[in-house]
Parts: C-alpha cells; structure tokens; sequence
C-alpha cells in the first residue's frame, strides 16, 4: 500500500473580498497542499474533495447574479508533480443589502477510496478556513417624522 498524502489547506488570501462585479482582482484564494506520500503517488493526479458552506450562497449556474460568489464545485485536482492547487471565491454583485456574508471551505476525505490503493489522502490540522465576503450596497436608512 502507497504512503498516503496529507492534504490541508495551506493558506487563504485575502481573507475578505468586496462584493462587486467580475473584477478579476477581487477573489479569495485558498490554496491546498498535499504533504507526504512517496514518489509513485506524486506521479499522478489527486483530486481533494471539500464542503462549502456558510451564509453567502453560491450562484445557481443558471443566472450567475442570483448567488453571492461564482459556484466552484466539490472537488479540486492537485496535478501530477505539483504540491498544490487552487480554489478561488468571486464574488458576485447581487444588489441586495446583506451585510457581510461569509463563505467556508472545509476539506473531506475521499468520495470513494481507490479500490486497489485504499484511500489516497488524510486530512491535516488546517482542513477548514473562512472568507467574508463585504457587501456593497449602502444601507437603506428609514426616518419618521
């Protein structure tokens, strides 16, 4: 059996975003890693699988701007030889007033373990970590008489 791979989550950046339209400047990045193993299990392709969850909903895929950051799926490939891959949160600018909003990844273990290797990775200390997405719209003031 392989040596397996501990896979964490290795750094997020910026921890907050404004919400606003694509600008392709304005993302949070959260960067997984995988550690360990040997050499053969390096050589080939590892897909991480995580959660998002928190308040900010994730947009439909049918009309982007019904969501609050463009939806990224479950899963993330950490390429042949590479150490690391990539997960990026874009805000989307919705128009409604919400305040911030906050949007966690957190790393799973494997959908389905490799049948003949078992499973290819386990979970370090840093599986979990949270952006805030700032909300853009001013807030609406109510004054009576």
């Amino acid at each position: 059996m392989a040596t397996l791979f501990t896979v964490q989550i290795q750094s997020v950046t910026p921890l907050t975003v404004l919400e606003n339209e694509l600008d392709t400047l304005n993302y949070s990045v959260f960067t997984i890693e995988r550690t360990g193993g040997d050499a053969a299990g390096l050589a080939e392709d590892l897909v991480v699988y995580f959660n998002i969850s928190g308040n900010a909903t994730p947009s439909t895929g049918i009309i982007p701007e019904t969501g609050d950051y463009v939806n990224v799926g479950d899963s993330v490939t950490i390429l042949a030889g590479n150490t690391t891959a990539t997960v990026q949160i874009a805000p989307l600018d919705d128009l409604q007033v919400e305040g911030t909003e906050a949007v966690t990844l957190t790393l799973r273990d494997p959908v389905t373990p490799d049948p003949v290797l078992g499973p290819q990775y386990v979970l370090g200390d840093n599986a979990s970590a949270t952006i805030s997405i700032v909300d853009d719209e001013p807030a609406h003031i109510v004054t009576g008489k």
